[in-house]
């Protein structure tokens, strides 16, 4: 029901759920992961599938369409960049999964470069950026290992240093600092 509703009071690139491509990413990505909790379920109909799938494809179409690039890409960007991947792995046997999975896999490779300082340290210098980075590159991360997507030794280093990073500076209690 919330679905539907959603898919219904929201038409594609129109109100506030529609306003930046990142919100659309994860907006996808928590969907399908919610699939697979309700994907069996009788009570889900063909209709309401085709429904969540069409909408799923026109979330793709909009984040292709609509990335969030600037002269410094950020989380922004980076959502985008996995919201397509969620999105092609989900969709990897159509020809528009196949091209969003073979755009974003790179680009989340060159993502961490542009973004995440060799010591681990995301370039935006915020505790809470860095773990919301963290978990972007990490969810990601563990989709493409599941799904015999190959990332690089130096993407998984950075990886692991973003990991040591968060533990350094977390608390005994795991409350962190604020700043950035």
């Amino acid at each position: 029901e919330l679905v539907e509703s959603w898919i219904e009071n929201n038409p594609t690139g129109k109100g506030v759920n529609w306003r930046v491509a990142m919100e659309v990413a994860i907006r996808a990505a928590n969907w399908i992961a919610g699939y697979y909790f309700f994907c069996e379920s009788p009570s889900l109909t063909p209709s309401f599938w085709l429904r969540f799938l069409k909408s799923l494809h026109v979330h793709g179409n909009f984040i292709e369409n609509h990335l969030e690039y600037s002269w410094r890409t950020s989380n922004h960007f980076l959502s985008d960049v996995v919201g397509l991947i969620f999105l092609g792995i989900f969709f990897q046997d159509a020809e528009f999964g196949k091209r969003w999975l073979g755009w974003a896999v790179p680009s989340l490779q060159e993502e961490m470069d542009q973004e995440v300082c060799p010591d681990g340290v995301d370039y935006e210098k915020s505790t809470s950026y860095q773990r919301l980075v963290l978990e972007l590159f990490y969810t990601t991360a563990i989709l493409c290992q599941r799904n015999k997507i190959s990332l690089s030794s130096s993407f998984m280093q950075r990886l692991q240093n973003m990991f040591d990073f968060v533990q350094a500076y977390t608390r005994p209690d795991g409350s962190i600092p604020l700043f950035g």
